[in-house]
């Protein structure tokens, strides 16, 4: 009986061993499943942080790409303007230019003119004293005309100067004897006197001669 009883409690010690050795076997595999799920959350918080920091990043570049971009744009846009400000500015100095330049052309062309009027003008004046002084060298004063005397007088001529016709319209005084001799006075003094300038000629003449 004795022996049956140590036997026993062999067998009761072996089980509480083997019972031990299977629950430290399970805490051994619950550790291990432990430290295996920390492991797989840490390595899923990590890929979730790299994916934040690359999304960071991605929306970082995305940031930057937008500044760039609105940068470029505002200095193009400033470029443009002034491109356009600087064509605008250079059409107002052309104009400004061309202006004075026309300014300057017509005060040239009507100082030209004014030259060119004063020119004609002191021949005109030279050609009608050259007529007039012709024709009282060739007049003979009639008896008893005083000095002092304005005849209006009609000459067609050539442009020799060549007398075709004269007719005294009017004499101050001396009547018919001073139209008479007036008259007279143009036709010695043909050929008449030429102008310089072709412009002056005057086929039908009106002219006042001072006796």
């Amino acid at each position: 009986e004795r022996i049956e009883q140590e036997r026993i409690e062999q067998e009761r010690i072996e089980q509480e061993r083997i019972e031990q050795e299977r629950i430290e076997q399970e805490r051994i595999e619950q550790e291990r499943i432990e430290q295996e799920r920390i492991e797989q959350e840490r390595i899923e918080q990590k890929r979730i942080e790299q994916k934040r920091i690359e999304q960071e990043r991605i929306e970082q570049e995305r940031i930057e790409q937008e500044r760039r971009d609105a940068e470029r744009r505002a200095a193009e846009e400033a470029e443009l303007k002034r491109q356009q400000e600087a064509a605008r500015l250079q059409a107002d100095r052309d104009r400004q230019r061309q202006r004075l330049q026309e300014q300057r052309q017509a005060a040239a062309t009507a100082e030209e003119s004014r030259r060119a009027n004063q020119r004609l003008e002191r021949e005109r004046n030279r050609y009608y004293n050259a007529l007039g002084s012709a024709v009282r060298r060739s007049w003979r004063k009639p008896p008893g005309v005083p000095a002092g005397i304005e005849c209006r007088v009609n000459v067609t001529q050539e442009p020799t100067g060549r007398v075709r016709d004269v007719r005294v319209d009017s004499c101050s005084k001396g009547g018919e004897l001073m139209r008479n001799s007036v008259e007279q006075a143009v036709l010695r003094a043909s050929p008449l006197p030429t102008p310089r300038d072709d412009s002056l000629f005057d086929r039908d003449l009106r002219i006042t001669f001072r006796f």
